[in-house]
């Protein structure tokens, strides 16, 4: 009979049932054989060791990188920059503007006029630059990007001729953008009217502290 049916029919009843014990034998310890590729996994064992270091891009710096934009801009000034037909060496940046259509730069007579005042002033040819633009179109931008001029004299020309934004009496002295601008009737008018010849040498004076 089960077991189970006997205790079931004596609930107060002891029953012993024999229990039979195993030794369970321990396992012999086997010394643990180390396997260093086996401490990483696979897919890191088949990579080589040079693809573990990540290797610095050869990218340079933004200092380093030339500055692609400003030199294209550079050429493209170059390039556009309005050249001039003028005489003179223009050594100390002053701009004589005329206008006449008798010469490539001044008549004669203006010239060797012109020659006198820049003595009085203490200047020669050399130190202006005479340009005449009556086959010669610019503005005052154009003017002194090319000749870097600090002074500019304008005989027979008015301001707004080269594109000055605003206009101002003969013989006075008027700054604008870096550079003082003077207005005054043509050479060959002044050369033969005391009066102006007066007014020219008095601006003078002031713009040269003479």
């Amino acid at each position: 009979m089960p077991p189970q049916l006997i205790v079931g029919l004596y609930p107060d009843t002891l029953v012993e049932t024999e229990i039979t014990w195993i030794e369970v034998q321990p396992r012999a310890e086997h010394p643990m054989v180390e396997h260093p590729e086996m401490d990483q996994p696979e897919i890191v064992q088949a990579m080589p060791e040079q693809s573990l270091v990540e290797e610095p891009m050869n990218t340079p710096s933004l200092n380093e990188q030339p500055n692609i934009v400003h030199q294209e801009t550079e050429q493209r000034i170059k390039i556009e920059q309005q050249t001039f037909d003028f005489q003179g060496k223009n050594r100390k940046h002053i701009l004589i503007l005329t206008t006449s259509d008798k010469a490539q730069y001044l008549a004669e007579h203006e010239l060797k006029f012109l020659i006198s005042v820049l003595k009085a002033c203490g200047l020669t040819t050399e130190d202006v630059a005479i340009l005449n633009l009556k086959n010669q179109n610019a503005d005052f931008k154009g003017l002194q990007s090319f000749f870097q001029n600090q002074t500019a004299l304008l005989f027979g020309l008015e301001p707004d001729s080269i594109g000055l934004p605003m206009n101002f009496p003969q013989f006075q002295l008027q700054n604008f953008s870096k550079c003082t601008y003077l207005h005054a009737p043509a050479l060959h008018e002044i050369e033969k009217d005391k009066a102006l010849k007066m007014k020219l040498w008095g601006s003078l004076k002031n713009l040269f502290s003479l």
